[in-house]
């Protein structure tokens, strides 16, 4: 078993993109990322639901339980509409981690730990965005491992 064997296709977006194609992109795809490539098709970085929910709240709220206690929705709706045009490079990852198909899954374990990520873009020799590690792929990979079969309930 190894990474190629794990991975999931990543959702590439290029890295022009504003915050609301971004979420966009995320919930047509169902997923909570996506990977974003240069137009070379290159890796750059990640965008998670956790980055764009940062990209929206003023610093002051994000580092404040009291002040967010005070805010209104209708205050984040407001922020939300105000954010919508911010460009995906001012809210991307900054220096993520990233793994290569010819890592070994204890590799890629380490990291994703050591990180404190919860996914891992698999890179091809090219630095081309071939995968997603993320925890569940690893979960799957240590549940066949030790021959648990998933239930339907």
């Amino acid at each position: 078993m190894n990474i190629q064997n794990i991975m999931r296709q990543p959702v590439i977006v290029k890295d022009n993109i504003s915050l609301s194609e971004t979420v966009q992109i995320m919930m047509q795809k169902k997923r909570n990322s996506v990977v974003i490539v240069n137009d070379k098709g290159e890796f750059v970085s990640e965008v998670d639901v956790v980055s764009v929910i940062k990209a929206i709240l003023p610093d002051y709220i994000e580092e404040a339980r009291i002040a967010a206690h005070f805010a209104s929705s209708d205050y984040f709706i407001e922020l939300c509409k105000k954010s919508k045009d911010i460009p995906i490079g001012d809210f991307m990852m900054k220096n993520p981690k990233t793994t290569t198909i010819e890592s070994s899954l204890m590799e890629a374990a380490v990291m994703l730990i050591n990180s404190k990520q919860s996914r891992i873009a698999v890179l091809d020799k090219n630095k081309f965005p071939v995968g997603l590690l993320t925890r569940t792929e690893l979960k799957q990979a240590i549940g066949k491992i030790l021959d648990i079969k998933e239930s339907n309930s």
